[in-house]
């Protein structure tokens, strides 16, 4: 996928912290456009759930922007068709998607506000199923499915922070070796027996109680 800049959206934290939301359409070549903000911008709210193994927690947001007829074009019909970028004084601070069909509207004014539900970036795995890369399952490192799922995500992350807790020996565990490229397992366990692919967020999910992780938007 190509995103190209549609709109940007400017405003200030109570801090008077300096903000922008960028919103990118797939496929878009044209120009940026300027919305103006609503009086609650931007707002996410991160998934609260306690349960210490938990193997996702990730999060959504509200974008509320001010306009008229044109903000029609911000109605997504696909779960990775607008990209939000939230950036916090210049650094990308949250990464996500606009949720297809989900806006609240009033049609009775000329000026009028709309709100946007977005998912985070990770969270669009739910609904992308697993696909091989070649002609037929392999086996494959967690290492690589990982690299996989951050792909397929989307988002704009500048890193990934990933614990350093497992290695092959004692020894090994000081050095750069990278244990989870030497882990591997069958592409068939992500099928079941109508060969039926599980979803890329089911994949990381079990990725994740394997090796007792929860995966966060920070």
């Amino acid at each position: 996928m190509s995103y190209g800049l549609i709109y940007t959206v400017p405003f200030a934290t109570l801090d008077n912290i300096p903000c922008v939301v960028e919103i990118e359409k797939d496929g878009y070549e044209g120009v940026p456009t300027e919305l103006t903000a609503g009086d609650t911008p931007f707002i996410i709210d991160i998934d609260s759930e306690e349960f210490l193994y938990t193997p996702t927690r990730f999060s959504t947001a509200k974008l509320q922007v001010v306009g008229s007829d044109y903000l029609q074009s911000l109605f997504s019909t696909a779960y990775k068709e607008f990209r939000v970028t939230l950036k916090k004084n210049g650094v990308i601070t949250w990464c996500g998607f606009v949720k297809p069909e989900l806006y609240t509207q009033d049609y009775t004014s000329k000026t009028f506000m709309l709100e946007l539900e977005c998912i985070s970036a990770m969270s669009v795995l739910e609904f992308i199923d697993y696909t091989i890369e070649g002609d037929s399952k392999v086996f494959v490192s967690i290492w690589h499915l990982l690299q996989r799922c951050i792909a397929i995500a989307a988002g704009q992350y500048t890193s990934v922070y990933i614990p350093h807790v497992y290695a092959s020996g004692k020894a090994e565990y000081s050095t750069t070796e990278n244990v989870l490229s030497d882990m591997i397992l069958s592409e068939q366990d992500f099928f079941d027996e109508d060969d039926k692919p599980m979803k890329f967020k089911e994949v990381l999910e079990e990725v994740c109680k394997f090796l007792i992780w929860t995966s966060v938007d920070w």
